[in-house]
């Protein structure tokens, strides 16, 4: 299933399929990495509290991309 809008304000950037959104995924997604190791590095969390972190933000991901449908909205 298509999430992303072809064209649009961003077309030219993003372009027909979407390498500059995933490159901005994956950029977040080690940015997140590196934040919570770290967080565990420095003492400054358990490393059980990041990993609860991350469940919740996964949880919560899911909620709000299929329970409250929020892909219909991205159309």
């Amino acid at each position: 299933m298509e999430v992303r809008e072809k064209g649009g304000v961003f077309g030219s950037w993003v372009g027909e399929d979407g390498k500059l959104v995933d490159v901005v995924v994956v950029g977040v997604c080690v940015w997140a990495v590196v934040t919570a190791v770290s967080r565990v590095l420095l003492g400054r969390h358990y490393f059980f509290d990041v990993f609860a972190g991350f469940c919740l933000g996964v949880i919560e991901g899911v909620f709000a991309f299929r329970v409250l449908r929020f892909e219909d909205i991205l159309r």
